[in-house]
Parts: C-alpha cells; structure tokens; sequence
C-alpha cells in the first residue's frame, strides 16, 4: 500500500461500520489518517486490501428501526434520570445551605437552584459521555 502524495504517511483503513448519523452500512475504505486531507489510494490497491480486512472481520449490521427506537427510548431514560439525579443534588445543597443562613436573613436560593441543578446535569452528562 503506497503513502499519501501529500503527507507521505501510509494510508489509514477505515473498517466498514455504520453511520451513526443515517445509521446505513457502509464498505471498509482506505484515507490518509492526516485530518482533512482527502487522499486515497488507487482503487486497484485497495480493493484487495479490503476485501482481505473483510474477509478477516465479521460484517457490522445496520440497526433495525425497532433497535433505533428502543436505543432513542433507552436515551430519554437516561436524560430524565439524570435531569432527576441534577434535581436532587441542587435540591440537597440548596436545604444545607438554608440551614446556615441566620434568621432574619434574605437570600434568593432560586439562582442558586437553578445553577447548580444545570451544573450537576452537564456533569452528570459529560462523565456518561466520558468526557
């Protein structure tokens, strides 16, 4: 397998997969691994290439549209029990904090409410996504 013309790196095979996007299938394909370039390899050179991949790798099924639902399904149930697990986080910090304010005292725990609630979800949300 030859190198890319432009950055002179050898090419990078893509195994076939689906699209996460359209969630169709498609065929494995060699591309230069440098971000943006759009080398490929002649076709002739990475037919065979492939094909061999292929033949190695057990093929990857496009979802069926009843496990697109239940995955869509499955999602929403995240996102609620986290916005709740948010919700009960500010909640608790929130009473701790009105327990410490001396009487007689005015204080507005509703921005504060609200923004830890949004901090703890973007938390909640960045560790599900290994961020």
């Amino acid at each position: 397998m030859d190198n890319c013309p432009v950055h002179n790196v050898p090419f990078k095979l893509v195994p076939a997969g689906v699209s996460k996007k359209t969630g169709k299938g498609y065929p494995a394909f060699y591309t230069c691994p440098t971000f943006g370039c759009l080398e490929k390899p002649p076709k002739d050179e990475w037919e065979s290439a492939k094909q061999d991949f292929e033949s190695a790798v057990e093929p990857t099924k496009a979802p069926t549209k009843a496990e697109t639902q239940d995955n869509a399904i499955w999602d929403a149930k995240d996102r609620m029990n986290m916005a709740q697990s948010a919700l009960k986080a500010a909640a608790e910090i929130v009473a701790a904090q009105i327990t410490m304010v001396p009487s007689g005292a005015s204080v507005d725990f509703t921005k504060t409410f609200d923004d830890l609630k949004e901090k703890n979800y973007k938390w909640l949300v960045d560790k599900k996504e290994g961020k």
